[in-house]
């Protein structure tokens, strides 16, 4: 098992894993590093060191990107997360290790086995299909990672929601806060920032009970939103023991248990 983390900050690289993910300017929903700080938490760190890569590319942003993608192979960063096929194109002549993440797209077996054949060296497995799935997947390839714990994003706009909204009740613009639906008491968080807006399930998703299932491939925690890193990381050095470890009443067991009613 390779257990990997997103990081918020520079402080957290000396956690108990075996891999760091940083954001960079051409990520969503992750903590921005600079181009010098990710070399210098490579310098620093003997862990395998990751970069999300993982935003919508846009035309005007290509050789800006392709410039990006040549210094992190400079840097000799061990892999990259993406979702935007762009990022694949370019990469042809450069070489870095892709990690396909399209969030909600890669729910069977099938379309993880030609990802793989295209080259890319693993598949991150959407977060809404069920521990039943994630079994028959790894049966097939264990170049694969599933997200264990951390904040499921249900909701992405580029557009600047929060800010829209305040403009037009002619109030004073916020970027963070929650949602509650009429009928509902959850409360759902939303943050507005240069991306765009990005809404989230009100639980943290926690896999304290279905981590031993995952012995044979990647596991990542998905630090954003997330406070206390630290904590987290000793839960699961914990469960890995063999420890019983309770979800904490804002945790809960995502969709491992129960199909999502949306189809692919």
């Amino acid at each position: 098992m390779e257990l990997i983390v997103s990081i918020n900050k520079i402080k957290e690289i000396n956690l108990e894993v075996d891999s760091l993910v940083l954001g960079s300017e051409f990520s969503v929903r992750s903590t921005v590093f600079t181009l010098a700080e990710i070399e210098a938490v490579k310098q620093k760190s003997n862990k395998n060191i990751y970069v999300n890569v993982n935003k919508i590319i846009l035309e005007e942003e290509l050789d800006r990107l392709e410039i990006f993608l040549l210094k992190l192979k400079e840097i000799d960063v061990d892999g990259i997360y993406f979702s935007c096929m762009s990022v694949y194109s370019l990469n042809r002549q450069i070489g870095l290790d892709l990690f396909y993440n399209p969030e909600t797209l890669t729910t069977n077996y099938s379309d993880v086995l030609e990802y793989l054949a295209l080259g890319i060296k693993k598949v991150v497995l959407a977060r809404e299909i069920t521990l039943e799935s994630i079994k028959k997947i790894i049966s097939k390839t264990t170049d694969v990672e599933v997200n264990i714990h951390g904040k499921l994003n249900m909701f992405y706009s580029k557009r600047k929601l929060l800010t829209n909204c305040f403009n037009n009740f002619e109030q004073e613009v916020k970027t963070k806060g929650f949602l509650r639906e009429e009928l509902r008491e959850e409360y759902y968080p939303i943050i507005e920032d240069e991306t765009g807006s990005h809404i989230f399930h009100g639980l943290t998703l926690s896999s304290y009970d279905e981590i031993s299932n995952f012995s044979e491939i990647a596991v990542k925690i998905d630090g954003y939103l997330l406070e206390d890193l630290a904590t987290v990381v000793n839960d699961y050095q914990r469960a890995l023991s063999g420890e019983k470890i309770e979800r904490a009443e804002d945790q809960f067991s995502g969709y491992y248990y129960k199909q999502t009613k949306y189809k692919k």
